[in-house]
């Protein structure tokens, strides 16, 4: 095995965060995307960023056009015998079984890694594939460019995605009877390997990430295409009702005067620009009170149709001021 083994394709904060791991241990990685990288490099992590179609199912434009890149390869001569693509995004369930039913004839090997899952951490893995080999060579290369000790659990594909998307977390998954009620779908879906999904289903309490958000709704939506019943979406949005109307009773308990500033420290899902509509929803409702909302948010958001369509509607009694400004009023936990 050489350095030059290795590419991470790929760039999102996760793959950029795996590929200075890789370069510090003395890897020679590269990054660039022809047939050139494929010709010379042996193992692919691939990596891209988690967006939907209007369909509501991960978009894999760009996953297939790199599985196009490998057959483009293939039919040029170029060696690809034995070579192993690592998928390492948010896909839809069965993705992975397709695109190894795709490669597999040319003699790549396929698997599904969710390294891009932060709610998945070492030292356990799983690994979408049944293939010995390439869960050996995958753990090999593992341990020698971005751990010490990491230890894969094989799967097929599809339950190795299931565990990708079963492990997003809400702010909701601290209501054990939703947690309950998912795990029941998913192993409704799977019944076979449930217990190695199981295994890894082990909520807890932390940032809430704009891809979990994503995860959750591909996942309902692949229940539903598996003619399960599923109430989830109802019992989440009375959960929701709940918690609004609790917050907002409790904020109209502390007495405070109508006149005073109420300032919300985001509204948005960690790390991103897209709305938290728990928290929209709660400041809606404080604003039809009449009372006057400070919303510290990124610039970029800031800049974006959100706060402007909120303005139209609430007038002087929504402020936008960027993340950090220094304001006084009542500070509303959420």
């Amino acid at each position: 095995m050489t350095n030059k083994e290795v590419i991470v394709w790929g760039s999102t904060p996760t793959s950029q965060k795996y590929l200075q791991t890789a370069l510090k241990r003395g890897w020679d990685v590269n990054v660039a995307k022809d047939e050139h990288v494929i010709k010379d490099n042996h193992i692919f992590f691939y990596f891209q960023d988690s967006t939907l179609t209007s369909d509501g199912w991960f978009d894999t434009t760009k996953l297939f056009e790199m599985v196009d890149l490998w057959g483009y390869c293939f039919e040029q001569g170029i060696s690809v015998t034995d070579k192993i693509l690592v998928i390492c995004c948010d896909t839809n369930p069965g993705i992975s079984k397709r695109i190894h039913e795709l490669l597999n004839p040319m003699n790549i090997n396929v698997c599904f890694l969710p390294l891009h899952n932060s709610n998945i951490t070492p030292p356990r893995l799983p690994i979408g594939t049944l293939n010995s080999w390439v869960v050996s060579k995958v753990s090999y290369y593992l341990n020698q460019t971005f751990f010490d000790d990491v230890h894969l659990f094989e799967m097929t594909s599809t339950t190795a995605e299931l565990i990708s998307l079963g492990l997003s977390q809400t702010k909701l998954s601290n209501n054990l009877s939703l947690i309950n009620y998912k795990n029941t779908l998913i192993r409704n879906s799977v019944v076979e390997e449930y217990p190695m999904i199981e295994s890894f289903l082990n909520y807890k309490s932390q940032l809430e990430y704009k891809e979990d958000i994503l995860r959750n709704q591909v996942l309902l939506k692949y229940i539903d295409t598996k003619n399960i019943p599923n109430n989830v979406s109802q019992r989440v949005e009375d959960e929701k009702q709940k918690n609004l109307e609790f917050v907002i009773g409790e904020f109209l308990k502390s007495g405070t005067p109508i006149d005073t500033e109420v300032i919300v420290d985001g509204i948005c899902y960690t790390n991103s620009t897209l709305v938290d509509y728990y928290k929209h929803r709660v400041i809606v409702e404080l604003l039809t009170l009449g009372y006057k909302v400070v919303i510290l948010e990124s610039e970029d958001f800031i800049r974006s149709k959100v706060p402007q369509e909120m303005i139209n509607d609430f007038g002087p009694n929504v402020k936008f001021y960027k993340k950090g400004s220094q304001t006084k009023g009542y500070v509303l936990p959420l």
